[in-house]
């Protein structure tokens, strides 16, 4: 396996899953209700419609399938700073940014 980012052993497949907030709503659906405007979500708590605002580059994106959610800090090995077990303490920065798909 090659390293990704220089980390030995980390690869960004080993965690393919976003950790359930609450009902159906996972973290990447949360993240995508908190930061959007005006979004719609179905019955599986999936953004079905709505706008996002990049800060990054200025961009409005109008499809959450153009986003991808990505941790602040990557889970990249046990042991490293971050949160723990999916959660973050109360009060802690949000765990999770945004950008455009290419």
């Amino acid at each position: 396996m090659a390293d990704e980012d220089g980390v030995p052993g980390y690869s960004r497949a080993k965690f393919p899953h976003w950790v359930t907030q609450y009902g159906t709503c996972d973290t990447r659906e949360v993240t995508l209700q908190r930061d959007g405007q005006d979004v719609v979500q179905d019955d599986q708590c999936r953004a079905v419609s709505g706008t996002w605002y990049s800060e990054y580059d200025g961009l409005t994106i109008d499809s959450a399938f153009r986003i991808d959610i990505d941790h602040i800090v990557p889970p990249r090995k046990p042991g490293a700073p971050g949160p723990q077990n999916g959660r973050r303490p109360s009060g802690a920065p949000s765990p999770t940014t945004w950008s455009t798909r290419s």
